[in-house]
């Protein structure tokens, strides 16, 4: 896909989201958030279309972009376009994470608590559609890996799963889905056709 193709695609999911934002105005936080997916989304392919990542990349050479990095940030001066498309990648993959567990959550009832696994199983389990991805081969599960090695590994995501190209898009376009499916239309509306929704001030059930 080129970058015509490509712009053409995420400006098509950015309608979409402005559409929903018209039905289920309650959400907008989360809308905003899904826009906020898709902006990071949009700088990351524009990176990439200036400068690929390299086939390999022996993992000592990020000492040395790292010092430059460093050096060009507390001079003011450009850094590496590697380093701010790896920043727009994992900007736009946290926020999908996040963005997935925030509309299961609104699917499944109040108070339930458990990991991303059996989030998605839950809220698979409610759907109209039954031919579905087992976790790990989901989108949903892809990106939880990948977050999960960001947040938890001191050497960050393994380089096999750093920076999937078509993972982004494809883990949008599947939350769109589920977010569609007619059978969790009630939750949807419960939770998007009052006010607007806002984070608890304490965390608790």
């Amino acid at each position: 896909m080129d970058q015509g193709e490509r712009s053409a695609q995420l400006k098509g999911l950015l309608q979409d989201v402005r559409a929903l934002v018209d039905k289920y105005e309650g959400l907008t936080h989360s809308w905003r958030f899904a826009t906020s997916a898709l902006w990071a989304m949009q700088n990351y392919y524009t990176a990439n279309a200036l400068e690929p990542p390299p086939s390999t990349v022996p993992e000592a050479t990020y000492v040395q972009d790292t010092k430059q990095n460093l050096d060009a940030l507390i001079a003011g001066r450009p850094f590496s376009k590697d380093w701010e498309r790896g920043f727009w990648f994992n900007a736009a993959i946290m926020r999908l994470d996040a963005l997935w567990e925030r509309f299961f959550k609104l699917f499944i009832p109040s108070g339930v608590d458990c990991d991303g696994p059996c989030l998605y199983h839950l809220v698979q389990a409610r759907r109209a559609v039954h031919e579905i991805d087992k976790y790990e081969n989901s989108s949903f599960g892809r990106v939880r890996k990948i977050v999960n090695q960001l947040k938890h590994e001191p050497g960050g995501a393994h380089p096999s799963i750093r920076e999937n190209h078509e993972l982004p898009v494809k883990m949008f376009e599947d939350l769109l889905a589920v977010i569609r499916d007619p059978a969790l239309a009630a939750s949807l509306e419960s939770g998007g056709k009052g006010p607007v929704v806002v984070g608890r001030a304490k965390r608790g059930r």
